[in-house]
């Protein structure tokens, strides 16, 4: 793979990618790598559509994997996705 920046755009692959955090989410999607990026609970909750209580239960029960460092509660997308594949979390239902 080859990277290249000018200017703040990047070109990755042969595809213009502008600014840092379209970069990094251009790489994390790419190369599956939510499963090493520490989520907060609450970014959990608003990335997922889940109320923050009940990933915040769901972690404290061990339902979801979850670590506590410094007081704050991480986890990881991939741990939150895998939870609600196997009916440990519902996020909330859309209403139209």
């Amino acid at each position: 793979m080859e990277i290249i920046s000018i200017c703040d755009t990047w070109h990755v692959d042969g595809k213009m990618i502008g600014g840092d955090q379209s970069l990094f989410r251009y790489l994390v999607e790419s190369f599956n790598l939510d499963r090493f990026i520490p989520l907060t609970l609450m970014g959990a909750a608003e990335r997922f559509n889940i109320p923050y209580s009940t990933i915040a239960q769901a972690a404290r029960e061990g339902r979801l994997p979850a670590r506590r460092e410094t007081g704050t509660w991480l986890t990881t997308g991939d741990a939150v996705q895998n939870a609600i594949a196997d009916g440990r979390l519902r996020p909330r239902r859309r209403s139209d």
